[in-house]
Parts: C-alpha cells; sequence; structure tokens
C-alpha cells in the first residue's frame, strides 16, 4: 500500500519545498519515493541531514552544478566520478567526510571504500535506472546490486516509473507519495511536422522539416515575432549542430556565441558540434546566462535548474532515431519544470517527426514480441558464457568479437572480467515505451487526451499538419513558392498579426510594398502571383504623382475615423485641386489611403467611415 505524506507545514500550510513539509527532518527510507514535482528539493534534504549520506546521480553535470552549490552555502562535501583519482578518492575518506555525490557509474568503487552500512543512500531520478537501462547497463546494475548494502536508501524521483515497468526488486520497497497543493495543470501541444510528400528531395523530407521548423522558430524568437527565450530540449548533439548552423548561415549578425549549447562536455559530443558546426562551439552550463537561443541535450533533462522569467520550452524529437524520442510519462514532466521561473511554466510545445511503420496497434501484442526478444536473450547469454570460457589468455581479438555481438541485441551486456548477462532493466524500458512510440509518435494518432502526473494534469493537443514549407524553405536561404509566401502574408495582416507581416516581409520585401502601394485585398486578387503584383506596383507608381499630390492636400490623419459625409467633399475638393476627376463616393479614399471600414453612432446617428491606417504614399 502506497504510504501519503501531504506537502504541509507544521502550521498546516502547503509547503513550497520538502525541507518545509512538518516532520521532514530527512528522507523517508527503504522505499520508492515520489516527490511528486520537480524542484522541491529533496537532495538538499538529503545533504544537510545528520547523517551520513553518499548521493548517486545519473549526470557529472548535476553532481558539479550541486556540489557548487553546496560549496557556497558552506556545506562540506565531496564528489567522486571518473575525473576523479583513486588517490584524491581516498584523501577525501581520509580527512572524514560524510556526505558523498558520486554519479551511478562509481557507485560500486565508492561503496568499496566506504563503511556503507553506516551510510544512507539516496539514487536521484530513479526513473532513469529504467529510462537509460540499455545504454548504462553496467553502472545501473551496479546500483541494483549494491543498493542493499548500505543502512537505509532510498529512490527518489518525481515521475516514477509504473510498477509493470519497474525492477522485480525495487517493486518490493514500500511506496511513498508526496501530494502537494500548490501545482498546476499544463497544457502541451503536440505538432506532427512533415515533409512534402509530393515531393523526394533531401529538403522535402521529415528530417529536413523537422531541422527547418525549428530554425524557423529560432529566428522568430530572434526577431521578436516571437516573445520570450527559446529553450529546445533534443536528446541529439548532432541535430543541435544542425540546427544551429541554419540559423547562424541564415540570420544576419548572429554566430554561434549568441546561442548557448548545454551539453556533456566530453570529446565525443564536442567533435559532432565540430563536425556539423565547423567552428569551436562554447559549452554552458545551467546556471550560466540565458540566451535568446538555448539548446540543452539529456545531460540537463533531469536535475537542473534554469532560471529565467522569458525561457520557452520547446520539445524536439525524431520520431525516427530512437535516442530523441522522450517519455511522455517520466521525462516529459521532467523538462515541464525545468525552467524555475519562467512566466510561461504552464505551456511546452512539442515537435517531431512521426514514424507509421509501426503495424502493432495493441499493447498485448507488443509485450509478447518484446518478451519473446528478452527470453531469446537468454540462451544467447547461455552461449556466450559458454564461448568465453574456452577463450584463452592472449585470444583478445575473439573475445572483443563476442562482445562486439553482444551488442547487437539492446538486452545483452558485458560485464567484466568475463560474464555476459540479460539487462532487465532494458526489457523493462523497452515495455514502457509503448505509450510514447506507438502512441506519439505513431503517425495515425490524434486527439486530445488528458494524463494525471501526481497532481499535475498534461493536457496533451496532437495536431497533425504540414507546416509552411515556402516560409520555412525561405527562412533557411533556400528557394521558397512566392504564392505561399504571399498568402501566409495576406492571412497574417487581414488577422492583425503585423509582427509575422513584418517577418515574411524580411523574406519578400515586395509585399510590403504591395501592401502600401496596392491595398492587401489586391494581392489577394492578384491571386498571390509575384509577376502579376510587380505589374500592378509599376502601373500604380507611373500614377504616382497626381495620387500623391492629393493625398498630400487631403492630409488624413493616420487612426482617425473620418465619416462618408465629410469625407467626400473633402476628396472632391483634393481631386479637383490636382487636376483629377472628382469622385462619386467616400470609397475612392482608399486609392490614396489604407483604410479600415467601420461604422461609427454620431448623436444618435449611425453613419458610415473610415479608420485610416496609413498613407499609400509616403
Amino acid at each position: 500500500m502506497k504510504r501519503i505524506i501531504p506537502a504541509k507545514r507544521p502550521d498546516g500550510t502547503p509547503a513550497d519545498f520538502m525541507s518545509e513539509i512538518a516532520g521532514m527532518e530527512d528522507l523517508p527510507v527503504n522505499c520508492l519515493l515520489n516527490k511528486g514535482v520537480t524542484g522541491c528539493g529533496g537532495t538538499t534534504v538529503a545533504i544537510r541531514s545528520k547523517h551520513p549520506y553518499v548521493i548517486a546521480m545519473p549526470f557529472n553535470s548535476l553532481i558539479m552544478d550541486k556540489y557548487e552549490w553546496a560549496r557556497k552555502n558552506g556545506i562540506d562535501l565531496a564528489y567522486y566520478n571518473g575525473s576523479v583519482s583513486l588517490e584524491d578518492l581516498k584523501y577525501q575518506i581520509d580527512r572524514g567526510v560524510t556526505k558523498w555525490l558520486v554519479s551511478y557509474d562509481s557507485l560500486t568503487v565508492l561503496s568499496d571504500l566506504l563503511p556503507i552500512s553506516e551510510y544512507r543512500l539516496l539514487v536521484d531520478e530513479s526513473h532513469l535506472l529504467i529510462n537509460q537501462a540499455n545504454f548504462r547497463a553496467e553502472a545501473i546494475q551496479g546500483v541494483i546490486e549494491v543498493f542493499r548494502g548500505y543502512k537505509f536508501y532510498t529512490f527518489m524521483t518525481a515521475t516514477p516509473v509504473a510498477e509493470e515497468f519497474q525492477y522485480d526488486v525495487l517493486n518490493a520497497l514500500e511506496q511513498v507519495e508526496i501530494v502537494w497543493d500548490n501545482v498546476h495543470p499544463v497544457d502541451i501541444k503536440f505538432t506532427a511536422i512533415v515533409g512534402d510528400k509530393g515531393k523526394k528531395g533531401k529538403m522535402d523530407s521529415n528530417d529536413y522539416a523537422l531541422n527547418a521548423t525549428v530554425a524557423t522558430i529560432a529566428k522568430k524568437h530572434i526577431s521578436g515575432v516571437y516573445e520570450g527565450n527559446a529553450y529546445f530540449f533534443l536528446n541529439s548533439v548532432a541535430m543541435a549542430g544542425i540546427i544551429s548552423s541554419l540559423i547562424v548561415k541564415n540570420t544576419q549578425g548572429v554566430s554561434f556565441s549568441d546561442i548557448r549549447f548545454i551539453v556533456a562536455n566530453t570529446e565525443r559530443n564536442i567533435s559532432k558540434l565540430h563536425a556539423k558546426t565547423k567552428v569551436k562551439v562554447h559549452l554552458s552550463k545551467p546556471s550560466d546566462k540565458p540566451k535568446k537561443i538555448n539548446f540543452i541535450t539529456s545531460t540537463a533533462f533531469e536535475g537542473a535548474d534554469f532560471l529565467d522569467e522569458d525561457g520557452v520550452i520547446y520539445l524536439i524529437t525524431n520520431g525516427s532515431l530512437n535516442h530523441t524520442k522522450v517519455n511522455i510519462e517520466t521525462t516529459l514532466p521532467q523538462i515541464v519544470g525545468r525552467i524555475r521561473n519562467t512566466r510561461f511554466a504552464n505551456r511546452i510545445n512539442v515537435f517531431y517527426t512521426p514514424n507509421s511503420k509501426f503495424g502493432i496497434t495493441d499493447y498485448d501484442s507488443y509485450k509478447r514480441i518484446v518478451t519473446d526478444e528478452f527470453n531469446l536473450a537468454a540462451s544467447k547469454v547461455t552461449a556466450l558464457n559458454k564461448m568465453i570460457g574456452e577463450v584463452q589468455e592472449g585470444m583478445e581479438d575473439i573475445l572483443a568479437k563476442l562482445i562486439e555481438v553482444s551488442e547487437e541485441s539492446i538486452y545483452l551486456a558485458y560485464k567484466t572480467p568475463s560474464e555476459f548477462y540479460r539487462v532487465e532493466g532494458a526489457y523493462k524500458y523497452q515495455l514502457s515505451q509503448w505509450e510514447t512510440v506507438y502512441k506519439v509518435y505513431n503517425a495515425s494518432y490524434e486527439g486530445l487526451y488528458s494524463v494525471r502526473v501526481n497532481q499535475t494534469m498534461h493536457n496533451y493537443q496532437m495536431s497533425n499538419f504540414t507546416p509552411n514549407t515556402a516560409e520555412i524553405k525561405a527562412s533557411v536561404g533556400k528557394k521558397a513558392d512566392f504564392q505561399s509566401l504571399a498568402k501566409l502574408y495576406y492571412e497574417s495582416f487581414v488577422a492583425g498579426d503585423m509582427e509575422q507581416c513584418k517577418y515574411v516581409a524580411n523574406l519578400e520585401p515586395i509585399l510590403e510594398e504591395a501592401q502600401k502601394v496596392l491595398g492587401v485585398e489586391r494581392i489577394k486578387n492578384l491571386f498571390y502571383r509575384k509577376s502579376d503584383i510587380r505589374k500592378a506596383l509599376v502601373t500604380a507608381k507611373s500614377d504616382r504623382s497626381s495620387s500623391w499630390k492629393v493625398a498630400k492636400y487631403l492630409n488624413l490623419q493616420e487612426g482617425l475615423w473620418y465619416s462618408s459625409e465629410d469625407l467626400l467633399p473633402k476628396l472632391q475638393k483634393a481631386c479637383e485641386a490636382n487636376g483629377s476627376t472628382p469622385p462619386k463616393y467616400a470609397t475612392k479614399v482608399s486609392d490614396y489611403y489604407m483604410v479600415s471600414p467601420k461604422n461609427k453612432r454620431v448623436n444618435g446617428k449611425l453613419l458610415s467611415g473610415f479608420i485610416i491606417v496609413g498613407s499609400k504614399f509616403k
């Protein structure tokens, strides 16, 4: 049975942090702890505890962020990961440190050197024990094998894994959930990005359409068409490099130094970015100053704190690349809460490319297939371990080949010095991917549904649409369809979206000129054809001399309303004074001004008239 802890202060008022909860001097022990929300200070409770603690964290970046926080707050602790030598580790142990931050990968080494029966263990972001099991098998298996040696242990997350997908040994632990009062619904809009199905060029593919769409969104944030700073969460360093290159190449005055990259600081990632950008890109930390455009990979999906009141979250995933898919029940809620103080906290946009190749439509069939694959891995383990027993000293090349064979299956892993084994976590993870892979990323899925994640209702709006190909291509410096851009300009003008008009006009300046000289309705009446618009402009400009004089004589004020009754005699007088034929109707004012028709009641009488939007002759 699940134990519930109300998030209340001793006086009964709602708590904002775990440390404020009545009786929360320390974390609950020997349990799976669902802390309910991100950013509520769970690790802080452990760090400030009077008890010795080892806090296992998934990423080195999280370790360093928490270590720097502890130093600034005068808390003595040490950390151990792959960058720390054994000599330094033993020095910290000898000086009596009792609070440790450690990576999943290094937990077994640290545990061998500490009297862990006297320590408490906190496994932070514990949902990743499943979500990353297929590519961090040895590290995660080490966590599972060592935790019972500690005096007490707590597996903590804000997004718990469903019981069916959890490790059997962890399902045996007590489940504890913290229930908060001060949570809010989050609206999550899923948008499927598809290329031009009628064409087969590279620029018409789903992948290119996704990258170019993101680059276009980024440019709109830079130009001010979209408000706020864009935070693109995407689990692909290569995609971040490709998209940022599109931005820099096609945005005047923007360089890679104007873009923030938050990725794991490894030679491999640096090499990937360099391959796509052709420059040396500076890597940032979550605590660094925000920029207009920010790319964040999985190193900061969980646990990292971003502070930016103007931060707008976008999640970008490619349905055909497994490593970029995001679990909607565990990872997505983590991303929703990453920017702690943003004024856009209750909304998130997800852009993805669908993958319609999956033919399975029910979970039971899917589970049977995954289970059969996992059972088949058992016979492979037996065969591989038999072969490895026959490998003699000096036959390292054969061992390497056996390991290479095992890596072809996500369910197999090798543990030094000489053992292959099945990865239970990879099996559980594949099962948990049903919702993500076969619902979200299947192109046939549409609709609206809601999922309750702890006390937060996530409202998912699914929509498949074809983006404005012309706008996107033009935005990234490719040949665009003028008619599509002209139509977008017209629709934006009619809708009053002047920022979008400005953006499209930057791509095709003739549209703004046509709107001023001909009027926006004329653009539509000319069927958005560039050649016809150009001819109409030439004709209009040849008449400009007399028309310009009439407009100048009228001298109507922008933003004011004039009745037709008053306008007609003014128009007639202006035309007569400048050698033009006097009009019979006040509607001719549109020859000289951009206007908006509006009826207005004056002294109880309803009069027709026009609001002057602007002169057609500057």
